[in-house]
C-alpha cells in the first residue's frame, strides 16, 4: 500500500477551499452582527460558525480522508482561512455590504406602509385621546352647577341638610351620611 502524492494534494488543496469558504461565512456573519443589533445574536453567530467549522471538517474527512481526520487538513483548513482573510476579505466585505445595503433599503421600502400606518395611528389616538379628555371634562363642568342648584335648594328650604351646615362650619353634608365634595351626588359613597 502505497502514498498517493497526489490524492494527498487534492485533499489539502479542498480543505484550503473549505478553510476559505468558512473565512467568507465568518464575514457574512460579521456583516450581519454588525446590522442587526440584538443583545444574543452575537453569541449565537459565534456558536453556530464553530458548529459549522466542526460539521464542515468532519463531513470533509469522512468525504476526502477516507474518515480518518488528518493533522494537514487541519492546517490546510487554517492557511486557507489565512489566505482568505489577508487577500479575499475586503473585497468580499465590500460586496457583502452593498447586498447587506440593498436588502435593508428593500426592508424598508417594504415595510413604510406598516410605519406610516403606525405614525397615522399613534396621531388618532393623541387626538380621541385629547378629545375624550375634553368631553370628560365638559361634563364634569355641567355636573357642578347642577349639584350646587341642588345643594342650594336643600339649604334654603331647611331640611335636615341644612341643620347639618349650621353644625358644621364650612362643610357640606348630605343626608347620605357623608360630608365633603365626594359625597354631593346620590346617596351612596362616592
Amino acid at each position: 500500500m502505497g502514498v498517493d502524492l497526489l490524492d494527498q494534494a487534492l485533499t489539502f488543496l479542498g480543505a484550503a477551499g473549505l478553510g476559505t469558504a468558512l473565512g467568507l461565512v465568518y464575514d457574512l456573519f460579521r456583516i450581519l452582527r454588525r446590522r442587526v443589533r440584538l443583545p444574543l445574536l452575537g453569541s449565537a453567530l459565534d456558536l453556530l460558525f464553530w458548529a459549522l467549522v466542526t460539521a464542515g471538517l468532519f463531513l470533509y474527512a469522512i468525504a476526502a480522508g477516507g474518515g480518518q481526520l488528518r493533522i494537514y487538513m487541519v492546517l490546510a483548513l487554517f492557511l486557507g482561512a489565512v489566505v482568505y482573510f489577508l487577500a479575499l476579505s475586503r473585497p468580499a466585505l465590500f460586496l457583502a455590504g452593498l447586498v447587506a445595503d440593498g436588502i435593508a433599503f428593500l426592508w424598508k421600502l417594504c415595510t413604510f406602509p406598516l410605519v406610516l400606518l403606525g405614525h397615522v395611528s399613534k396621531k388618532i389616538e393623541k387626538v380621541a385621546k385629547k378629545h375624550f379628555h375634553y368631553g370628560r371634562r365638559w361634563y364634569n363642568i355641567r355636573l357642578i352647577p347642577e349639584e350646587m342648584e341642588d345643594l342650594t335648594r336643600r339649604v334654603a328650604g331647611g331640611g335636615e341638610g341644612a341643620r347639618r351646615d349650621q353644625n358644621k362650619k364650612g362643610r357640606t353634608a348630605h343626608k347620605g351620611g357623608g360630608s365633603g365634595s365626594a359625597h354631593l351626588h346620590g346617596d351612596g359613597p362616592a
